[in-house]
This record gives C-alpha cells, structure tokens and sequence, in this order.
C-alpha cells in the first residue's frame, strides 16, 4: 500500500512541527522504492513504514535529533544494507541494495507546511503532483517546487521555473542533486450497491489504498456507521460524478433492473480502470441486451480463487483490482459467485 496520502493527511491536519522521511534514491534492491515516505512526530508516533523493520529505529533517533535543532532542516542518510551478517543496516537479511534517505523537517504553517498541504488538496481531487527538490541546501531548508499536471499550475519555493522539469518520466527519480517526485492520489473504488457483501469489499478496498465511494438508491444503507470511511452517493448525485480513467468500478446490487441500468449509464461515460460486475457472465450478457460482453468488463468479477463468502469475494475482488493497478498482465475470470447472489438477479 502506498503510504503517500496518510501522510500527508497527517501533515495537513496535525499542528505540529513533524519529520518527514523519503527514499530518493535506491541502488540495487530494497522493500521500499523511491517515493516511499515515513513520517516521524515528537512524540515518537510514526506513519509509513520505509523497510521491515531495519532502519527505522535508527531513522527515529535521527528524526528526533532534527526536530530538537533550531538551525538544521534536513539531512541525507545512506544505509548500506547489502551485509549479509548482523552488523550491517540489513540486519542478516541481505538486501543487496543501499538506501538513500531525505529527512526533511516540516513546521507547521511554515512554507513547506501549506505547500503539503496544497499537495494533499490537489490529491483529493483526483490529479497527480510532481515535485522537484533541489538537494544542494542541505542541512537547510529544501526548495521544493511544484506542478499539478491536470492544471498546467506551478507553486512552491519560487515564483518561475522550468516546465521541462516536470517531465513525468523523471518522477521518483534522483538526478544529480536534483530529486523529482510523483504524487499520486489514491484511486477511487466506486462501489454500486451498500448491501451487507460490500462491507467487507469497502474495509479491505480501504485497507489498501483506495478511496472508496458507496452508491445505492435506498438512502438507509448509507450509513456511517456501516462504512465509517467510505464516501456515500446518493441517487440523485451520480449525475454530478466526474469519473477519471483511473477510476474503478464494482457493480453489486443484486437487483437485476438496477444493475442494467447503471450498466447503460456507466458505458455511456468512458471507460475505466477496471469494471466489473458481480454474477455470472449469462447475467451479465443479458444485462448488455444479448451483446457480447467487452474484454474491458470483468464478469464474474474477481480472481478466480475459489471463493465462497463476502469476505473471501472481497479478497478476490481487491486482489483484481491490484492486479490491474499494477499493471500484470495474467488473468483468469473469477468463478460464479451464486452464493451472494439473490433470486432478483436469475
């Protein structure tokens, strides 16, 4: 999971002066990539995570050393992590990569602070974020400028700057003392159906990194207490939804006229990251009038793992939805899932 926008949340929300960790530059191998973030508060509470355990009791101490000092703002940290015995950063484990870490100290209503801030803004809606530090004012301040792609818009350390920075083939990137970072918003999981098979598919979705959007037209499902985290929408504001093609969709009602209805209403749209539609392929060829069903549309939706049960289907269904993020290229269709499918959908 990618820890980016809970960490960002935090900082947003936390009035506090907290350290922020990222990996910059990794030679070899690791757990974590460029890109992954590790946030560190006073307080020693911590969110993210930059390895399995081996650096980061180390990089809390280095952590609570730059929030105590008055002139330092960042430091670069180098863990050698190849060592094979119990000595070395790698713990016995024998990545056989080194590691190379920015710590960046981050107070509240400070520049940096309302610049993460605008990052985090600009995420819930949707669009990417591409940064670019320069690493030349270490122990100092770091000038980070921004771009948000989506509006051809800039902001950050300096007033102008050189669009060509921002070429997205150089994100999570170290070149020379320059580092280009991408930020991704979370994808959105639009769920259609709150009957009691979602609540899990919502939990793990969420678990995993996807904002999760509930609709369904009997307005009583929608109930925080039922999907604590999940964004409801309600039928009379589907029309107001604006889908980007990184958006995915899951199709749950168990009513069969509710079903072909959003089907049309959906395809009509665009196409999306992922669309699938809970049931049996006969059910879903007789939602499309006949027609043959799209390779684009998982039906039955899921991973074909055998499972039985809301949770297990759940399990199926996000682990689909994974694949496709990703990027892998192997499917197989998930078997019928009759079990969670009521008599209105035959």
């Amino acid at each position: 999971m990618d820890d980016c926008n809970e960490i960002l949340r935090e900082i947003a929300s936390t009035d506090e002066t907290v350290a922020l960790a990222t990996i910059i530059d990794v030679e070899g191998s690791a757990y974590r990539k460029e890109g992954a973030m590790m946030l560190f508060s006073k307080k020693e509470q911590t969110v993210g995570m930059i390895s399995v355990g081996c650096l980061e009791e180390d990089l809390q101490i280095r952590a609570n050393h730059l929030l105590q000092q008055d002139q330092y703002f960042s430091e670069r940290v180098v863990y050698d992590m190849s060592a094979e015995d119990d000595l070395g950063w790698g713990r016995g484990v024998g990545c056989n990569g080194k590691v190379h870490i920015l710590l960046e100290k981050i107070q509240f209503e400070s520049d940096q602070h309302k610049h993460l801030i605008k990052v985090y803004e600009t995420l819930k809606e949707g669009m990417d974020v591409i940064a670019v530090k320069s690493l030349h004012t270490v122990p100092s301040i770091i000038p980070t400028n921004y771009y948000i792609q989506n509006k051809n818009e800039m902001f950050g350390s300096e007033s102008s700057f050189d669009e060509d920075s921002f070429q997205e083939k150089r994100s999570n990137k170290l070149i020379g003392h320059t580092y280009f970072q991408h930020f991704k918003p979370n994808s959105r999981l639009f769920i259609f159906g709150a009957g009691a098979d979602v609540r899990p598919l919502a939990t793990i979705a969420e678990q995993t990194g996807f904002n999760v959007h509930i609709w369904d037209w009997r307005a009583t499902l929608l109930c925080e207490k039922t999907f604590p985290k999940a964004i409801f929408i309600h039928d009379d504001s589907l029309e107001d939804i604006i889908f980007t093609y990184t958006d995915s969709i899951v199709i749950m009602t168990h009513d069969f006229q509710k079903d072909k209805q959003l089907v049309q209403k959906l395809l009509s749209k665009k196409r999306y990251r992922y669309f699938g539609i809970l049931g049996p392929r006969k059910r879903t060829t007789r939602l499309l009038d006949g027609k043959e069903i799209p390779a684009f549309i998982q039906s039955p939706v899921g991973l074909a793992i055998g499972a039985e049960g809301a949770e297990e289907i759940a399990i199926s269904i996000v682990a689909d939805l994974i694949r496709v993020k990703r990027g892998a290229l192997s499917h197989e269709p998930a078997k019928d899932h009759r079990d969670l499918f009521s008599s209105r959908s035959k």
